[in-house]
């Protein structure tokens, strides 16, 4: 019985051959390829090993050769903000009301510290005296001992003194039209001078009801040296017909004193006396006036009407 169980045709006996050689063949394919596979994997790897410890070397040198260049380090300045150390420490006089922020740098202080300084000034602000210099935001007490030496602050009455004669040679030139002042505006006047004066002028001669003479010129450009006064003067003519004239006889107390030569005083009195004295015919009867002085009287009668 169990022989017959393992008794096999020829047929079965070719059929299993066949199967165990193909199985064999399947078997050597498999090996060969992995083999094959996890060689090119690995050689891959060590390739790529090798090139990123190649990288990293080029890196580490390129930033060796970054750092010895600049020749500086980098600090960590008002929280994430990096800053450059400075390397320049030149010392030479200088007046901070002046100097630009380049040459602050080349003093020692932080492009950040000469950048407060030009917005401190840009908002108006002036150092009067060195030690102002010392409230400067973000500076220190050892820098401002070191640049303290060096500060030569100029008075105000110098720069000005410049600006006027900057002022002077620019109006230098040769004018070939005089303008009348009671009827020119602000863009005729800028023929013969600045904007920012032909306005100050226009609007004191508002003030005034007009120019009864070019020497007023002195009170509209108070701030002005009498050089530049004087070269206006020569291209200028008032029209006194224009002149705009005060009602004595009519005008309240607040028309009156808005008068550049009217003070709230001498208004008062005026009014006082016309509500005392009645209509006046003419400006002699206010000569009994005790707050009206002789300026009063030099300066406000082409102003001054009872009609």
């Amino acid at each position: 019985m169990w022989k017959e169980l393992f008794r096999f045709t020829s047929v079965q006996r070719t059929t299993m051959l066949l199967l165990a050689v193909a199985l064999l063949l399947l078997v050597a394919i498999d090996y060969f390829i992995y083999r094959e596979r996890e060689g090119q994997v690995g050689s891959r790897m060590e390739l790529d090993a090798e090139a990123w410890h190649k990288v990293k070397k080029l890196e580490e040198s390129q930033r060796g050769e970054k750092q010895g260049r600049e020749g500086k380090s980098m600090e960590n300045v008002l929280g994430d903000r990096m800053t450059p150390v400075p390397i320049r420490n030149e010392r030479f006089f200088f007046d901070p009301n002046t100097l630009d922020s380049s040459s602050f740098v080349r003093m020692g202080l932080h492009p950040w510290q000469a950048h407060n300084i030009m917005l401190y000034r840009q908002r108006g602000g002036r150092y009067r005296k060195a030690s102002d210099f010392s409230r400067m935001y973000g500076l220190s007490s050892s820098q401002y001992e070191s640049l303290r030496p060096y500060i030569k602050i100029r008075e105000e009455s110098d720069a000005k003194s410049e600006w006027q004669a900057e002022e002077i040679r620019k109006e230098e030139k040769p004018t070939v039209v005089r303008v009348e002042l009671n009827t020119m505006d602000t863009l005729a006047l800028q023929q013969i001078m600045k904007p920012s004066v032909a306005r100050q002028i226009v609007s004191y001669g508002r003030r005034l009801g007009g120019y009864v003479s070019t020497e007023q010129l002195y009170e509209a450009l108070s701030w002005a040296d009498s050089r530049y006064v004087d070269k206006l003067r020569t291209s200028i003519v008032a029209d006194t017909s224009l002149v705009r004239r005060i009602n004595v006889n009519r005008a309240t107390v607040e028309q009156m004193q808005r008068h550049p030569y009217i003070s709230y005083r001498q208004a008062r009195a005026i009014y006082e006396y016309r509500k005392t004295h009645g209509h006046m015919s003419s400006l002699e009867e206010m000569r009994g006036i005790s707050e009206l002085t002789s300026e009063f009287w030099q300066r406000a009668m082409p102003y001054l009407t009872v009609r």
